[in-house]
């Protein structure tokens, strides 16, 4: 029994009810208020937390807490999500009870029980469009059957409209291996494979199907143990050795590699075959056994019984640089610099990246000012300093200054003065680079995987390429260089350069070792 004779109430959810009049003005002292209580502090805490500690990270500036907050604010809103629903619950209970028992304010209890629906209609309608369209995007359309198959993006059988970022071989030989080492588990088994870039294909091998490899991204591994030489170190040398197994002249140094690892499998795909070339698959043909091959993409297991020899390669002197010189100032240093243009004068301008600006030299490397300054502010001379920066630099006839801010998502003018003029957004996500390419700006929209064509005035006149892997499509365009009429795009992704014309029609391409 409640103080003054009253008698506890009982509670909609069951079990003790509440002290005090009406179960929603009452204190908390079910056990489910209570449990539900811990829920939501324990949400709260975690999100107020992320404002006070946080991961010591790599990123700098405003996205210094990026890691805390992304691996955190996930588990809190699961949090505060189940303690929503249940007090959602218990205010409709308890506002109806005090309806039903006259309580004062009648008219503000009704109203708040029609608003509550309302806005609960309005958020799911919010979250379920929100959802649909952002998934919706990520998988072109849900245009395939809904899958947990991670490779079945790959195979022609699951295959929708979009290019394919890994090849149709790569994929039949990862699901033979995944058999492989479900079937036939062998703890010393590791794998040779191409290590590259995180959020891509690279290590591809290694996690599909689960055999070690001597590193597949070392981008994680760097950025957390950065302070660490003897880790730096480690994930050097595992690089340098990947790279020498597959490109080595001398055999023998690969096959040493490989034993001082512990190689027992070589994967030559489309990822090795674009990096590395044809030359080195011929190598593997030639020394190791093929254990299975599917179209293009072979695994060599074992060496064959052959004498080794040593390739004859020229040994051809560098051309010596007529003039060079160290560009640098210590009252403007630089930071990461990423994109250098050379005006009509001779001037010389330096995306300082980390700096969120664009340092001005004279062709004799003196420094003659900067432009733009750090930030994010839209419509202003402010870049973004940022992740990698401003990326990219052109300077027209007139000496207006063009810059790929990369993170801002946008070209940023400037006049010959350095003043802030215009932007242009045309729909870039992540622009790395830019440049004047005779009456038109091409611009490096590295996140949508293609070139952007601009006339002089911003406007967007042509898309050139889409994502994938055949001629004149990208993956990860990051760079421009303009020679001889002749437009050569940095295609990171499938490392290799590809070489445009006049009518950005593809020429040719090449592979970068």
């Amino acid at each position: 029994a409640s103080r003054g004779g009253e008698k506890s109430s009982p509670s909609p959810q069951g079990g003790e009810g509440v002290r005090g009049r009406g179960s929603w003005g009452g204190a908390f002292c079910l056990q489910a208020d209570r449990y539900v209580a811990l829920l939501l502090c324990l949400g709260l805490g975690l999100v107020l937390g992320c404002e006070f500690v946080a991961v010591k990270d790599f990123y700098g500036g405003s996205s210094l807490r990026l890691n805390t907050v992304f691996k955190f604010h996930y588990q809190a809103w699961v949090l505060l999500a189940l303690a929503a629903a249940y007090l959602t619950n218990r205010f409709m209970n308890g506002v109806l009870q005090a309806i039903r028992e006259g309580a004062p304010g009648r008219p503000i209890l009704v109203a708040g029980i029609l608003a509550q629906p309302a806005i609960l209609l309005a958020v799911l309608v919010w979250t379920a469009l929100g959802s649909w369209s952002i998934l919706s995007a990520k998988t072109s359309g849900f245009e395939n059957r809904p899958t947990l198959d991670g490779l079945a993006y790959a195979l022609p059988e699951h295959r929708g409209r979009t290019n394919r970022a890994m090849s149709e071989d790569d994929a039949r030989a990862l699901l033979w291996l995944l058999d492989l080492q479900r079937f036939n588990y062998d703890e010393h088994r590791v794998i040779l494979e191409y290590s590259g870039d995180p959020y891509s294909n690279d290590g591809r091998v290694s996690t599909f199907s689960g055999i070690p490899t001597l590193i597949a991204v070392a981008n994680h591994e760097g950025i957390w143990n950065r302070e660490k030489p003897e880790a730096r170190t480690e994930i050097n040398n595992r690089k340098s050795a990947v790279r020498t197994i597959y490109s080595s002249a001398d055999f023998g140094v690969s096959k040493n590699l490989m034993a001082e690892y512990g190689v027992t499998h070589v994967f030559f795909g489309t990822l090795e075959r674009n990096k590395y070339g044809q030359r080195a698959g011929q190598r593997f043909d030639k020394y190791m056994n093929v254990l299975k091959t599917f179209g293009n993409t072979v695994i060599y297991s074992g060496f064959k019984d052959v004498p080794i020899e040593k390739e004859l390669i020229p040994n051809v002197a560098p051309q010596p640089l007529m003039n060079a010189a160290v560009i640098q100032n210590p009252d403007h240093p630089l930071q990461e610099p990423r994109g250098v243009a050379v005006g009509a004068n001779g001037e010389i301008y330096v995306c300082n990246s980390k700096n969120g600006a664009v340092d001005q030299y004279s062709s004799k490397g003196e420094y003659l000012g900067s432009i733009g300054s750090p930030g994010k502010t839209p419509n202003t001379g402010e870049l973004n300093q940022e992740y990698s920066g401003p990326g990219g630099v052109a300077v027209d006839e007139k000496g207006w200054v063009y810059v790929a801010d990369t993170w801002n998502h946008r070209i940023a003018v400037f006049d010959s003065g350095g003043d802030y003029q215009k932007e242009w957004k045309a729909n870039f996500w992540g622009p790395r680079d830019v440049a004047l390419y005779g009456d038109k700006i091409v611009v490096a929209d590295t996140g949508k995987k293609r070139l952007v064509v601009l006339d002089r005035e911003g406007n967007p006149v042509r898309m050139v390429g889409q994502e994938g892997t055949a001629e004149g499509e990208f993956k990860e365009p990051v760079g421009l260089a303009v020679n001889r009429g002749e437009i050569y795009v940095a295609d990171t992704g499938n490392i290799r350069v590809q070489v445009f014309g006049p009518d950005f029609q593809f020429r040719r391409s090449f592979p970068v070792a």
